[in-house]
């Protein structure tokens, strides 16, 4: 029975959402999200690349079979002289060929090759750290909007009782009537903002959620806030300066990559074989013939370049202009990730200035608006003041809410910025 009210409960929804915390959330967008998906097929492909360079430094073995019929005059390949008749002969052999030197052209390919497997393992460090400084954002945004909506609703509240208590004053003669239409017009404000703020977090949930690649609705869990916070120190070198300093190195291969193309190559090749004809099946057998025929063969290859139409100067111009031009987006990713390390300081100092002010106003506002009130009931204050009072008071609790947390996620991406 128990089992069954359960199911029924949680079949209509009343089990609630399922509530993620800041952790979570991006740890399912690491998981789940497309850039992360594409950066491991990136790094599959360079390992695949790599994998054939490595493998090119062995020698090819090739094995080969053969079968044929010659027919009128032709050369019997048993004996190699003319014969007029119809042939039918076999042949056999295996090979093998390698290089023995050409120019350290396929070490310095195996060692661009590993070069740039490295820098996409490490880029995928760059995404996963650029996707974590995103949900950051997005769930910062998704906090401040629940805690405006709490605000809204306690603002509505607060109009409502007020309300009510102006319509019984106004009964009893006490107040104008003008006083209950100002503050019910004021309340409808209110229930206006209080919508709006609800759509801001549903916006702001799908953004996060977009991030997540997640389609269920959800809620997150609201940090505590500590009394201070530290700026963080700078540890290591940022993944996209790794990134550039391998595919330097790796442009340097490519250089003498391309310079290797100057060098005499050198290589080996080795073989055996042999061979049946039906013009000698009278005087030995298949079996015979192929052991009578078995050959052996080696030979040395010597290539030397001596003209190349300048396509080898060329080369070696590409690649060494590829070196230069990721010497300068290394350059100018270092002076890009300097630039926003020192904003985001700046940004934190700030926002640490701000909320010591907007804690002083908000208690200064909440003050004032508790003693308008009590001169609201004594007819001290009037209705418009009232709401100034309360206006004051509201944007003060905003302010505070959104410094109070940018100051807390602001300073999480500087430390994940300077991890």
């Amino acid at each position: 029975m128990r089992l069954l009210i359960i199911f029924l409960l949680a079949s209509l929804g009343i089990y609630g959402q399922k509530s993620y915390s800041l952790e979570e959330c991006i740890a399912l967008a690491q998981q789940q999200h497309p850039d992360v998906l594409l950066q491991n097929l990136n790094i599959a492909r360079a390992e695949n690349t790599l994998r054939q360079s490595v493998k090119s430094r062995i020698p090819v073995v090739s094995g080969s079979v053969s079968t044929g019929l010659n027919g009128g005059r032709s050369i019997d390949p048993f004996s190699n002289s003319f014969v007029q008749r119809t042939i039918s002969y076999n042949s056999f052999g295996m090979s093998a060929g390698g290089s023995l030197f050409n120019g350290f052209s396929l070490h310095n390919q195996v060692e661009r090759n590993r070069r740039n497997k490295e820098a996409e393992q490490i880029q995928l460090e760059t995404v996963r750290k650029e996707i974590k400084i995103a949900v950051i954002e997005a769930y910062a945004n998704v906090v401040v909007s629940r805690k405006l909506i709490r605000l809204q609703e306690e603002s509505v509240q607060d109009l409502t009782t007020q309300a009510e208590a102006i319509k019984e004053r106004v009964k009893e003669g006490v107040m104008a009537s003008y006083s209950l239409t100002e503050t019910r017009a004021q309340l409808a404000t209110a229930r206006f903002e209080l919508v709006s703020a609800e759509n801001n977090y549903r916006l702001a949930k799908s953004a996060l959620a977009q991030l997540m690649m997640i389609k269920e609705d959800f809620e997150v869990d609201i940090p505590e806030i500590p009394s201070s916070v530290l700026v963080p120190e700078t540890h290591g070198i940022h993944p996209a300066l790794q990134v550039w300093d391998l595919r330097i190195r790796a442009a340097e291969y490519g250089v003498a990559l391309a310079r290797a193309e100057k060098y005499p190559r050198l290589s080996l090749n080795l073989g055996l074989g042999t061979s049946y004809s039906s013009a000698a099946i009278g005087e030995f057998s298949y079996a015979k013939q192929l052991s009578h025929n078995f050959n052996q063969f080696a030979s040395l290859g010597l290539s030397i370049p001596l003209f190349s139409n300048g396509l080898i100067n060329a080369r070696m111009d590409a690649a060494r202009m590829e070196e230069k031009i990721s010497r300068k987006q290394r350059e100018k990713t270092e002076i890009q990730l300097t630039q926003q390390a020192e904003t985001l300081k700046l940004e934190v100092a700030s926002l640490e200035e701000k909320l010591k002010s907007a804690t002083v106003n908000t208690q200064a506002q909440a003050l004032l608006y508790e003693s308008a009130k009590e001169k609201f009931k004594e007819g001290l204050v009037n209705q418009l003041e009232l709401n100034t009072y309360r206006l004051n008071r509201e944007k003060s609790q905003v302010q505070f809410i959104q410094t109070q947390y940018e100051l807390y996620f602001r300073n999480e991406v500087l430390k994940e910025f300077l991890d």
